[in-house]
């Protein structure tokens, strides 16, 4: 692995603009998972607005998707780029979050089960659909400077029902590292292959720590502070589109599982041959408890 990516910087080259890995904010080579098996995964989905009838009726959309992280019963944990489409993006007006699931869209059979669901309380066949309330961007976010501080907080207009597919994850403590090598598990609805669309149903593999220096070298950046990447050279396996936002998980020391990144961004031509960046969530916990705590 050193010798492919000593051989890769060489061809880098040193400047930044010539950098050797175009990036892309987007599972290769997973599995499929099943309905609460973490269930601390959500899908982030945004409507926006493209076009207007008389500049007034909307009568076209775009479809924005995300992933993300329940970490109480009110607060998602996510990539701040996902809210870039200026002040659209932005608005919570525009935003919903789903849980309790792995389909990415609602198919006919569970509109069926949402409908006798409520009809007679049978909570496992409700879709679980939650309005955004806030919209929280890290101040220091900038998508100039390879997408530095990329992460956001999500609040919901109402708490999570209590349920058997919901469930939190563990933040990190601010002290906390994981060192080279390892094996952390990232969860999402992104591409299985280059180039593909989203998958509808979501993925789980399993990836590497990865030098976070070797890795700041491939991608030309100045500073991987904050920051830190997973994944394989050459292996065909990492994130790809529609994973922003989704949780990197790790153990800790008594086995438990604990959100150490945030998906930001991969290799735009070649997402499952190099590893993928991540925000570093130990690095932000003074950030995301002040937040959550006003």
């Amino acid at each position: 692995m050193i010798c492919i990516t000593a051989l890769l910087l060489l061809l880098a080259g040193n400047a930044h603009g010539d950098e050797l890995l175009s990036r892309q904010k987007r599972i290769i080579g997973g599995q499929t998972i099943t309905r609460g098996e973490w269930p601390y995964l959500v899908s982030v989905r945004g409507k926006i607005v493209t076009e207007r009838l008389f500049g007034i009726f909307p009568i076209k959309h775009r479809r924005l998707y995300c992933g993300g992280s329940l970490i109480n019963e009110r607060w998602i944990l996510t990539a701040a780029h996902c809210f870039d489409e200026g002040y659209q993006g932005r608005d919570p007006s525009n935003w919903k979050v789903r849980l309790s699931t792995v389909d990415l869209g609602i198919n006919f059979v569970d509109g069926v089960k949402h409908v006798f669901g409520r009809l007679f309380g049978r909570s496992d066949w409700k879709q679980l659909i939650i309005d955004a309330d806030r919209i929280i961007m890290h101040p220091g976010y900038n998508k100039n400077n390879d997408w530095e501080n990329d992460i956001a907080l999500i609040r919901l207009k109402q708490s999570v029902p209590a349920g058997r597919y919901v469930g939190n994850i563990k933040l990190p403590s601010s002290s906390i590292s994981f060192p080279t090598g390892t094996t952390c598990a990232i969860h999402g609805w992104g591409c299985t292959a280059s180039g593909q669309w989203l998958s509808n149903t979501a993925m789980s593999v399993n990836l590497p720590v990865f030098s976070a220096e070797y890795c700041g070298r491939l991608f030309g950046m100045q500073s991987m502070d904050s920051r830190m990447c997973a994944g394989y050279i050459y292996q065909g396996k990492g994130i790809c589109k529609g994973d922003s936002g989704g949780p990197l998980t790790c153990k800790n020391a008594a086995g438990d599982w604990i959100q150490a990144g945030i998906a930001s961004f991969a290799s735009r031509s070649s997402p499952g041959n190099y590893p993928g960046v991540f925000t570093q969530v130990s690095s932000f916990i003074p950030w995301i408890n002040n937040i959550i705590g006003q």
